[in-house]
């Protein structure tokens, strides 16, 4: 009877043991950080992207550097074929118009336009406006590429067929296809935190 107890007593404090080690190793891997995570050094500094999941299901990353922000793409994947001269602008400008055509299909617009806004870096802004004058957007001052100086370049966003990406001075306009938003929602935001993009 005594030996039964034992080995009772020794099957339970092994339960426990198990249990307390499983509690342990899952919150050092819960909260050990992502292996899959990647850090990635640039100009303007080092960066971490790391991989998420919403509660939708949909994957993005988490970047952090000095500020945190989300981005969908990793920066050498977006193949946007942007040349020097329209990443550079973006990129070097303190605060720039971002002006979109409020005749095309605006159903992704808006969406586009707050993203931006939210995960814009810190020490950047944009002036929101349109290339002309359309009624539910007289409040937005009108801006296109006449209106493009070195000190507060033009980002233009036009919907097109097909995406591709031009600038004229210090104006960018950029076509694009609406399965191709995200991509240049990620390109911009990239952009103003000093990353380069392919």
């Amino acid at each position: 009877m005594k030996k039964k107890r034992k080995q009772n007593k020794t099957f339970v404090i092994l339960i426990l043991v198990i249990f307390v080690l499983s509690t342990v190793g899952s919150v050092v891997v819960y909260y050990g950080g992502n292996s899959s995570a990647i850090t990635k050094t640039y100009p303007s500094g080092k960066f971490k992207f790391e991989p998420k999941t919403d509660t939708f299901g949909n994957q993005y990353f988490e970047v952090s550097g000095k500020d945190k922000f989300t981005a969908y793409y990793l920066p050498d994947t977006l193949f946007l074929n942007m040349d020097k001269q329209s990443k550079d602008t973006i990129m070097n400008a303190p605060y720039f118009y971002l002006s979109f055509d409020p005749n095309g299909d605006l159903s992704m617009i808006d969406f586009l336009r707050f993203d931006i806004r939210t995960n814009i870096a810190k020490s950047k802004f944009f002036y929101e406006s349109v290339t002309s004058q359309k009624e539910g957007y007289t409040v937005l001052p009108v801006a296109d590429c006449r209106n493009a100086t070195a000190t507060v370049p033009v980002v233009i966003l036009r919907n097109s067929t097909a995406t591709s990406v031009s600038s004229e001075g210090s104006c960018v306009t950029i076509n694009y296809a609406q399965n191709d938003i995200i991509r240049i929602r990620d390109s911009i935001v990239y952009l103003t935190y000093g990353i380069d993009i392919n």
